[in-house]
């Protein structure tokens, strides 16, 4: 956000405008109403804004206490999201195959060339990056706008997409640069992190301005994003055991099986497991974002006025924590070049 918002919202006021007519004036220069319902320090529960003409509702507090029946209301996202998510998924895979294909016949067509291959791998690897790029952050695009349209869905997130890497690529500079601060730091920052795929879609933000409210978000609340994310990993953690030794005993048993029957049977299971797993697997990474954004509505509906002092001091960290990443690579080269040779 523009810190200058704010003295301009504070003149308006002083020369007789009302927010309605601020608002407008806001919304003609671009601001989305998320923004500026931060800076004008209210919000209508009921409101709603409106990104590429996708109804986006306010943020609101339910009355819970932050992560209140959480698992309940991540499932229920998870389960409006998940058909657009399996489109996209499968859509995503279709063409990563003809891309990779296409890949295949240039390197063949080069006769076996160095340059070929090297141009082959490149572009299979970069199509295969970006395809996964583009279903995970679908999943939050699908959850955040409450989309039903698989091509609004896909047309949000490539236009979310690149805001979302640049802010990811400034994040991890920062968290790695806290790390190397005997690690409280980075994983501090990693913390108030956790809500930037939402921020970006949601708020409409990039860049330092994402960051800034990430780290705004999270003041006060780190300790329940640790304790919701560490709840998160210990049941991923009992399930994908549970389905491990579940795989692992009807493999010993159809192995031990000395009947037909019993390898038959043995063997069912085992592509039943299988086919347990593969369905876990894609629907576990879109329950995740799921509950992530359900963490991040209860605690950014308590974080809706802007903290400008709380946004600066967070960005001269995290400035401070990229300038010792830089140092530190820098000097580590500096060693490297200078150690004697072996």
């Amino acid at each position: 956000m523009d810190n200058s918002i704010q003295s301009w919202i504070t003149q308006a006021r002083a020369s007789g405008l009302s927010d309605n007519e601020i608002r407008s004036q806001l919304k003609a220069s671009g601001w989305q109403d998320l923004q500026i319902d931060a800076y004008l320090g209210g919000r209508n529960p009921v409101a709603e804004s409106t990104l590429a003409g996708v109804p986006q509702q306010a943020l609101t507090t339910s009355g819970e206490a932050v992560g209140e029946s959480i698992f309940r209301r991540a499932l229920q996202a998870t389960k409006q999201a998940f058909l657009q998510y399996l489109v996209i998924g499968v859509l995503g895979a279709i063409f990563a195959v003809v891309v990779g294909y296409a890949a295949i016949a240039l390197v063949i067509s080069s006769g076996s060339s160095v340059i070929g291959y090297v141009v082959g791998i490149f572009l299979t690897t970069l199509v295969m990056v970006f395809v996964f790029l583009i279903i995970q952050y679908s999943a939050v695009v699908i959850i955040s706008y409450k989309t039903t349209s698989i091509g609004q869905a896909i047309s949000l997130t490539i236009k979310k997409i690149i805001p979302y890497t640049l802010a990811g690529v400034i994040a991890y500079f920062v968290i790695v640069g806290g790390s190397f601060l005997f690690f409280i730091p980075g994983i501090l920052m990693a913390l108030a992190f956790t809500f930037l795929p939402f921020v970006v879609a949601y708020e409409n933000l990039s860049g330092f301005a994402a960051l800034k409210r990430c780290y705004a978000i999270a003041k006060g609340h780190r300790g329940q994003i640790l304790g919701a994310l560490l709840v998160l990993f210990f049941v991923y953690l009992g399930i994908f055991i549970l389905l491990f030794l579940l795989f692992g005993g009807v493999t010993v048993g159809a192995g031990m099986a000395d009947s037909d029957a019993g390898r038959f049977i043995g063997s069912a299971g085992s592509i039943l497991t299988l086919v347990v797993l593969g369905i876990f697997y894609i629907f576990w990474p879109l329950f995740q974002t799921s509950y992530i954004y359900v963490l991040y509505t209860d605690i950014a509906a308590h974080q809706q006025i802007a903290d400008v002092e709380t946004e600066n001091r967070g960005k001269k960290l995290m400035i401070g924590y990229i300038v010792v990443f830089f140092l530190f690579i820098i000097f580590s080269f500096g060693l490297r070049s200078f150690s004697p040779s072996t």
